[in-house]
């Protein structure tokens, strides 16, 4: 991808994001991880909470940033500090185990996260361990 391509996309995205923000009604973001390897961002995927992830990534212009402002963890920081490998969900592949928590989803005020596990019994399916998240939509 040339340059400029590489520029229309990143200025897409920026409008996208702004008109989502604009309105008031409910937001749930997924697939973190895969934002972060497209822009080549390897450093940030060794954050240990997602805080320490938006900071990173905020250090590199990401169209992204007004999203964390917004936004919020549906494992909160604490809970990654507390236990880290509770939270992990990428499992290189012939690994017996997964290093680090790449997959995120974030929501804004007016959804309620009831619950969220990662679902360890997949790990069959892919090198990334999906997310269960039980929500509910307020008002």
């Amino acid at each position: 991808m040339g340059k400029l391509q590489g520029m229309e996309k990143r200025v897409s995205k920026q409008t996208a994001i702004r008109v989502m923000l604009a309105d008031d009604h409910p937001i749930v973001m997924t697939g973190f991880a895969m934002s972060l390897a497209a822009q080549g961002m390897d450093v940030v995927a060794q954050a240990r909470t997602p805080s320490e992830a938006a900071a990173l990534y905020a250090e590199h212009t990401s169209p992204l940033v007004p999203l964390f402002e917004r936004l919020r963890s549906a494992v909160p920081d604490s809970a990654h500090v507390a236990e880290p490998a509770r939270w992990h969900t990428y499992l290189p592949f012939g690994a017996s185990a997964p290093d680090r928590a790449i997959d995120h989803l974030f929501t804004s005020e007016r959804v309620e996260v009831l619950d969220v596990d990662v679902l360890r019994e997949h790990d069959d399916l892919s090198d990334h361990l999906p997310l269960r998240v039980r929500l509910t939509i307020r008002g």
